[in-house]
């Protein structure tokens, strides 16, 4: 695979993010944890998908790890925003009025 076949599959993968980062805003917190680990989920396929290419591909191996790396990155951040999400959404007790463990 050639790095103008990867930068092909680049707009896709920005155009499914993007069909992600659309919807954020709602009023919904369990909808935005949702989409931020959904997005979290889809960079951390990206990167696997460019360390995959990075192998195959010696030459270009430095430019798509960066890639790579980046990916990693943002895919942290998206989790790392659900998780705070989280804290903020009420306890399954407190929605349900039972405990979860019984």
């Amino acid at each position: 695979m050639t790095l103008d076949e990867v930068q092909k599959n680049a707009p896709q993968f920005s155009g499914v993010v993007h069909s992600f980062e659309v919807l954020l805003g709602s009023t919904d917190p369990k909808f935005e944890q949702t989409l931020r680990l959904r997005t979290a989920d889809l960079y951390r396929g990206f990167s696997k998908y460019l360390h995959r290419v990075a192998a195959a591909n010696a030459e270009l191996a430095p430019v798509l790890l960066a890639k790579a790396s980046d990916s990693e990155h943002s895919a942290d951040a998206a989790s790392a925003q659900a998780q705070v999400l989280a804290g903020a959404l009420p306890s399954e007790t407190a929605v349900s009025g039972v405990r979860k463990d019984l």
